[in-house]
């Protein structure tokens, strides 16, 4: 009998691929190269699924591997990482996880909004670096950049808005804030005008909270 690399597995009822969907616990792998540590029970379920190949399927289980190169998305590489990586104690949160960070877009025109180097940006803390390679003029009231949080924000399986609480850590700076946030995203808006240009660089601070907790 011939095996290929698009194989699935048989599920229980004798389905094709696997009807549920876990998160990895506390059934862990360790490689034999260090982290990421996985969850074996969600690496066949997510094979079943046709997420990759039985030949990556097959070298992962031999160590021989990485889950980060089988391909995945970020969310589904959370998924199967085992919680055992974060601190003693505590639970798996992947607004807490460098690995999945925001991204910024919708920057206006003439500004450069990037994550502040020297950090890794999270959902949950991060600050963005606001500056323009020529003089420009930002108005009051003006949005500057969308800040796309890493995952969804979710409250009981539903869709919440998180609580973003923003400061300028650039002395003297303009006051910032975050508006029209919701479970995927927030707007950075410059309370105050701002004449941005190669020495005018701010640097806003966001903490962004769950809306329960």
């Amino acid at each position: 009998m011939a095996f290929f690399g698009n194989d699935t597995l048989v599920a229980a009822g004798g389905s094709d691929t696997e009807t549920t969907t876990p998160s990895a616990g506390t059934n862990c792998i360790a490689p034999p190269f260090g982290k990421p540590h996985y969850d074996p029970d969600v690496l066949q379920v997510m094979y079943g699924e046709g997420r990759f190949t039985l030949t990556k399927y097959n070298r992962v289980k031999q160590g021989l591997l990485s889950i980060e190169d089988l391909g995945l998305t970020q969310s589904e590489l959370a998924r199967l990482r085992c919680q055992d990586e974060a601190a003693p104690g505590t639970e798996y949160d992947p607004h807490n996880d460098p690995s999945l960070p925001p991204l910024i877009t919708n920057v206006a025109p003439g500004v450069t909004a990037a994550f502040a180097p020297g950090h890794r940006p999270t959902d949950k803390v991060h600050r963005v670096r606001l500056s323009a390679d020529a003089p420009v003029v930002i108005t009051a009231d003006s949005v500057v950049a969308v800040v796309n949080f890493g995952e969804l924000y979710e409250d009981d399986g539903e869709n919440v808005a998180p609580n973003v609480v923003i400061e300028n850590q650039t002395f003297g700076g303009p006051n910032f804030r975050a508006i029209s946030v919701n479970a995927g995203w927030y707007e950075l808006l410059c309370v105050e005008g701002i004449n941005l240009g190669p020495n005018t660089t701010q640097v806003v601070a966001a903490v962004t909270t769950p809306a329960r907790s």
